[in-house]
């Protein structure tokens, strides 16, 4: 299983499953995805230099905190310091998805 704490939420993967958990109870950004449900993962950089984590879905009709996402990806802050997580995580979930 690969773990990353974001400053947001924490995000698994394992066993062909992405799950986002917000750390906060405002945050409505909570994701249970198979992996046929993504389109593609990426890693954005601010302009401050943190980390963004962009799930982008399949569906445009996925619920994504209860709601349906419009195509509109997940995003999961990671920090400058969640940088090589995150990078490992995007890596090894696009390698699946090309599978």
């Amino acid at each position: 299983m690969l773990e990353l704490w974001g400053s947001t939420a924490a995000v698994r993967y394992a066993d062909g499953r992405v799950v986002v958990s917000p750390l906060s109870a405002e945050d409505d950004k909570s994701l249970d995805a198979a992996l046929g449900d993504l389109h593609r993962v990426m890693l954005g950089l601010t302009e401050e230099g943190e980390g963004v984590l962009l799930l982008h879905l399949r569906s445009p009709e996925f619920p994504v905190g209860g709601a349906p996402n419009l195509r509109c990806p997940v995003s999961v802050h990671v920090g400058s310091d969640g940088l090589e997580a995150a990078k490992a995580l995007v890596t090894a979930i696009n390698a699946d998805l090309l599978e």
